[in-house]
């Protein structure tokens, strides 16, 4: 990762609007450039990197909106169906994701709060 610094003005910055995305989508951008090892910020619901970064990043938000699952629809509970609730605080973003994409596999519904 390069020496960049969201803070300082003189370095050059690219801003995502994600204020629309789900969590579980964030979680996912957060995730994937972590193992792209590109340096990023988060200024509430906007996405900061580096200028140079910003093909590789581009790439990256348009997977991860292209293979959003259903479940980040919001979709409400029937009344025959319970909710079942798990505290994964303390799982890192890449675990969380893993988990999502077996969710995805298996067809489970679920969300990220």
């Amino acid at each position: 990762m390069s020496e960049w610094n969201p803070r300082d003005p003189d370095t050059e910055s690219v801003r995502y609007d994600l204020s629309e995305w789900s969590i579980s989508q964030r979680a996912n951008v957060a995730s994937m450039l972590a193992d792209a090892t590109i340096s990023h910020s988060w200024d509430g619901d906007e996405l900061i990197i580096p200028a140079e970064d910003e093909d590789r990043v581009d790439g990256i938000l348009d997977d991860i909106e292209t293979t959003t699952s259903p479940s980040d629809s919001g979709r409400t509970l029937q009344a025959d169906e319970q909710l079942t609730e798990y505290e994964l605080d303390e799982w890192s973003p890449s675990e969380r994701d893993e988990l999502s994409r077996m969710l995805n596999e298996f067809n489970v519904v679920y969300r990220w709060e």
